[in-house]
């Protein structure tokens, strides 16, 4: 069961003409070329990111995968090897026992989401899988409108709804909730960050040296001493999931000790900010830290913008070269800079020195340096050159994002306040950079919940522009996160204002030619998408039909994302099911008059010629078919047939193609056949 889309806002007229001119190059909206783009750009980034060592794009990582889905047991098998119980753990298992609901609350990566797992995985389960809901879920939603299943055991994460309403409403929604599970038998754990409330468990951490001993075992080639060095270091680390990190690389990782406790404290970056570097040192790993892995000339370039900005800001109206030395060379960072070097990257005419940090996590650590050591003279120039990156190339631009995506796992206010809510208000590419740093904070398993929050907050804002903003964002990383969400929240917004539907539309088809990429996702979503269409057709010829039939007539439409082929084909064959939820949107797109030549079109595009030949294809086109025909009215079935017949009836000399069709039309006909009186 799907969750229910939220209440539709009053229609909102688009805001009058600005009688100012437009800036010539800058664009209303994002073309869709570089959308694709962005989208290609993004999906590398949650493929291959290592969020935990701030690399972002570097490579290396696990690929992010849907918060919201269901844990196997060896999934959960492997959250748990190793785990150690803290204090809270026996009344919270007694009392999850007694009532089927709790709620854990506590600081930020204590390892509540751990602890919820290992909790609901000791309860008598009918299954061993654990399914993660939506932290936007609200009380009433998990008591009316979720389907818990007898012997299931949930799981809601970083709770963003906790304070949707008073703690008296609270506590009998939740008493309500823990009924129903109690009825039903199953068992449910929200964690939240924040003090403990009333009937809630708090929270804490696991011995520390204990849980590193136990992780790093007894690896070979390692001396007591320098165990007990990186026992020492573990103790002192802020969560849990620090401490087995660190303990994972003691075991495995062959560099001395205490180099990598070294890159683990960031103590080169400290020493470094240490020996007060001069003003121009400092711009220049700021600037690293922003415009990263760039090309030199583009890196020398935004240097000198950065001291320009700061000139003008300053009222500084002497030239560059006599205000100071800035280092427009690039033996600066060239030779043996701390913490900067150059790498060269492609071969042959297309290679090229980047500019890169020498450590994983220098990034990161610098950004957090910034922030803690320096104030207004230094960030007020560096916000505005950031900001204005929104407007640079692509490359500059996600660099940009990733920045701002590390700045907000450092200061989530300084994040939102001075770049995110500025640029989601902005331009067209401005608002391309927030929803791109929206999902790039997405490969962090604490910013996405603070992701959604954000998102969602510019949906509820009255302005368009960051309507249109959080469209955007819903079909970027937050789609690959809470899948069930952003689909709900783009249908709500594509149903809205022109310009914020279109928004809205063309990130819908984004977020289905990046499903396609993912395995099972693309069956998610189209099943979600036709329930939330149908229903919307009952009112036929209503404006709220007519915007829906839009949405369905885009995805029919799309090319997947490398614009190789058209999207519906390369779904077809994505799974069980898929084919079927096609075919439904299909006959809704076929039974209006105002949509049936793109739906035709479409069909003829698939079809004609078509990449998919096997049997595969052949059964999946079939199945369409029988959901087109069944889903039909009686009244069009048979004209829309014989208006397919002629449409398709050249197959273009393609016998596979020609196969597919006959396939599809056949599948007309025994259902014309069947229903006709004998």
């Amino acid at each position: 069961m799907t969750d229910a889309p939220e209440p539709e806002e009053a229609e909102q007229p688009d805001p009058p003409e600005n009688p100012k001119p437009e800036e010539p190059d800058e664009p209303e909206e994002v073309d869709e070329s570089a959308l694709n783009q962005s989208a290609t750009v993004i999906n590398n980034f949650l493929g291959y990111v290592d969020a935990s060592a701030a690399r972002f794009g570097m490579g290396g990582g696990a690929p992010v995968r849907a918060t919201t889905r269901d844990l196997d047991p060896a999934e959960i098998a492997g959250l748990l090897t190793n785990y150690l119980e803290p204090e809270a753990f026996p009344r919270a298992l007694e009392d999850l026992a007694a009532r089927h609901l709790i709620v854990v609350s506590g600081d930020e990566e204590i390892g509540k989401r751990v602890g919820a797992i290992a909790l609901l995985s000791r309860m008598p389960l009918a299954q061993g899988r654990i399914t993660v809901l939506s932290p936007a879920r609200t009380l009433a939603e998990l008591a009316t409108q979720t389907e818990f299943k007898p012997g299931r055991a949930y799981l809601l994460h970083d709770w963003i709804a906790a304070g949707a309403e008073s703690a008296a409403v609270r506590a009998h929604e939740l008493a309500r909730l823990a009924g129903k599970l109690v009825e039903i038998g199953s068992f449910l754990v929200l964690t939240r960050a924040g003090g403990q409330g009333p009937d809630e468990h708090a929270w804490n951490c696991p011995d520390l040296g204990e849980l590193f001993d136990v992780t790093v075992g007894a690896p070979p080639g390692r001396s007591s001493e320098e165990l007990s060095a990186a026992r020492e270091r573990a103790v002192e680390l802020p969560s849990p999931a620090r401490v087995v990190a660190l303990a994972r690389r003691v075991a495995v990782d062959p560099r001395p000790v205490a180099e990598l406790l070294a890159e683990e404290e960031g103590g080169e970056v400290a020493a470094w900010f240490d020996a007060k570097p001069g003003r121009e040192d400092v711009h220049l790993v700021a600037v690293l830290a922003f415009a990263y892995r760039m090309p030199e000339r583009i890196f020398e370039s935004e240097l000198s913008r950065l001291a320009a900005i700061r000139a003008e800001l300053e009222g500084d109206l002497l030239p560059p070269q006599v205000r100071d030395a800035e280092p427009q060379s690039r033996m600066a960072w060239s030779r043996e800079h701390p913490l900067v070097t150059v790498v060269a990257e492609g071969s042959g005419a297309a290679r090229e020195r980047r500019v890169v940090f020498k450590g994983v996590h220098h990034r990161r650590q610098v950004i957090a340096e910034l922030v803690g050591r320096y104030g207004f003279t230094l960030w007020q120039p560096l916000r505005a050159w950031v900001r204005s990156l929104a407007a640079g190339g692509l490359e500059l631009q996600i660099q940009a994002s990733a920045g701002v995506a590390i700045l907000a796992g450092v200061s989530l206010t300084e994040s939102c306040h001075e770049f995110l809510d500025i640029w989601a208000s902005g331009s067209a590419m401005e608002r391309l950079a927030a929803a791109n740093t929206i999902s790039i904070m997405c490969a962090d398993d604490a910013l996405a919940p603070e992701a959604l929050t954000l998102a969602l907050s510019w949906v509820a804002d009255v302005g368009q522009a960051r309507a249109m903003t959080a469209a955007l964002a819903l079909g970027g990383g937050l789609a690959v996160r809470y899948p069930a969400d952003t689909v709900n929240w783009l249908w709500f917004l594509a149903l809205r204002a022109v310009r914020v539907g279109e928004v809205a539309r063309r990130s819908l088809a984004l977020l289905f030619r990046q499903a396609a990429e993912r395995e099972d996702a693309s069956r998610t979503a189209l099943r979600l998408l036709r329930v939330l269409a149908a229903a919307e057709m009952s009112e036929t010829g209503s404006l709220r039909t007519r915007k829906a039939l839009d949405v369905v007539v885009d995805l029919l439409e799309a090319d997947t994302l490398d614009g190789s082929r058209p999207l519906a084909e390369r779904m077809l064959t994505a799974g069980p099911g898929c084919a079927a939820h096609l075919g439904r949107l299909w006959a809704w797109a076929l039974s209006s008059g105002h949509h049936r030549g793109h739906a035709i079109r479409a069909l003829r595009r698939v079809l004609i010629p078509s990449s998919e030949s096997g049997a595969a294809a052949v059964a999946a086109v079939s199945e369409r078919g029988e959901a087109i025909w069944t889903h039909l009215p009686a009244e069009l079935a048979e004209p829309i047939e014989q208006r397919l017949r002629h449409a398709l009836g050249d197959a273009g000399g393609a016998e596979r193609s020609h196969i597919l069709v006959q396939a599809l039309l056949s599948a007309g006909s025994r259902h014309y056949n069947h229903q006709r009186p004998r």
